[in-house]
Order: structure tokens, then C-alpha cells, then sequence
């Protein structure tokens, strides 16, 4: 699921591996209901057909750190920018990887009452320079990144947190190191309504 070029800087892709595999399945997983086994793929060698790519390349292209997409072949795939992303392209790696898993197939929108746009549901994007560090019992502490809980999109229960790092304090608000969730994507014709029992206030 993963190539990588190695680079002078960052955690060697062994033990990248192991932090985004503990927080899929320690953190991701018990609130989005989908995990992933994670694996390593050399470079010049392809994985298996059915296989999620996360690639990591020196730019993702476009001028973006990372983006994740669907292949003409119809599998998802992201790519991350180790050295446009600097330092931080591990927890840009974690960001595309949540992203991809939560909306693999870019159809997933979600009424923004806030915005009163639909939006797609990205996961990571409302707390997107937000990181917090992963320590896999056989390598050092990884810087991985934040994301938010199905409650962020109003789909939670009452009482429930926003978010990993609990940063976000209501549904739709933006972490004060996060961004906007762009709305290209989403068919703006019929708005998707915050369900009656946890509507914004």
C-alpha cells in the first residue's frame, strides 16, 4: 500500500509503517468503522491489483503537499510530497492516508450549514496542520495527523468529541491550525441535511 523514495529526512519506512498502522487501527478505525493493513511495496515493483497506493514521491505535483484521487483503473490512491511537505511529510502521509480511507471514492458529501454548501468529507482538512505523536513500541515517537470524528459532520451523538486531539469544540468549527473543507466535488443542486437530532445550533 505504500512506495516511497527514501529521502535524507524523515523516519525511515519501516517505522513510518508501523505509526500509521497503529493509528488506523488504534484511533481511526473505532471512529470511521474502517481499517487497513498497511505494507510497504519497493520501489519498481507494484503491488498487488486490489491494493490502496499511498505513494510518496519528492512533490505530489500541482503545487499541493499531497492529494488523493481515483485511478482510471477505479482504485483510490494518494500521493504525498516528501520534500515539498519538509519535516512534516509524515503527518502529510497520515493525512491523505485518513482522507483516502474516509472517502475513497470522492462521492461522500455532507450539508455544511455553515458554509450552506455541501461539502466532501475530508477528514483531516479542518485541523490540517494539527499533529500528534504516534509511538509504535519498536521506533520513535512519529508526528501524525489530526482528524476529526464523525460528530465534526454532525453525524455523532450528543456529548460525543470532535475530534482526535480535541482541538474542535462543535460540529463544522475549524481547529485554529485548520483549514476549509473546498466544496469542488460536490453537487451543490440538492443540499444533504445535518440529521433533525444533531442539528448546529
Amino acid at each position: 500500500m505504500l512506495d516511497r523514495r527514501r529521502h535524507a529526512f524523515g523516519p525511515p519506512v519501516e517505522d513510518l509503517i508501523a505509526a500509521l498502522q497503529t493509528q488506523v487501527s488504534r484511533d481511526f478505525a473505532p471512529q470511521w468503522g474502517r481499517d487497513a493493513r498497511i505494507f510497504a511495496t519497493p520501489t519498481g515493483h507494484d503491488p498487488s491489483g486490489a491494493a490502496w497506493w499511498l505513494v510518496i514521491l519528492d512533490y505530489a505535483g500541482s503545487g499541493v503537499l499531497g492529494h488523493h484521487f481515483v485511478t482510471n483503473k477505479g482504485i483510490p490512491q494518494a500521493v504525498v510530497g516528501a520534500i515539498a511537505s519538509g519535516e512534516r511529510w509524515p503527518a502529510t502521509a497520515s493525512h491523505e492516508l485518513l482522507e483516502m480511507l474516509s472517502n475513497p471514492w470522492l462521492d461522500s458529501c455532507i450539508y455544511n450549514p455553515k458554509l450552506g454548501q455541501n461539502i466532501p468529507r475530508e477528514v483531516c482538512d479542518p485541523c490540517e496542520a494539527d499533529a500528534y505523536p504516534v509511538n509504535p513500541a519498536d521506533c520513535g515517537s512519529i508526528q501524525v495527523a489530526n482528524f476529526v470524528y464523525p460528530s465534526w459532520f454532525g453525524l455523532g451523538r450528543k456529548g460525543e468529541p470532535f475530534d482526535q486531539m480535541r482541538r474542535i469544540h462543535r460540529p463544522f468549527e475549524v481547529s485554529p491550525n485548520g483549514g476549509r473543507i473546498n466544496p469542488t466535488g460536490c453537487s451543490q443542486a440538492k443540499p444533504r441535511l445535518v440529521p433533525p437530532k444533531y442539528r448546529v445550533g
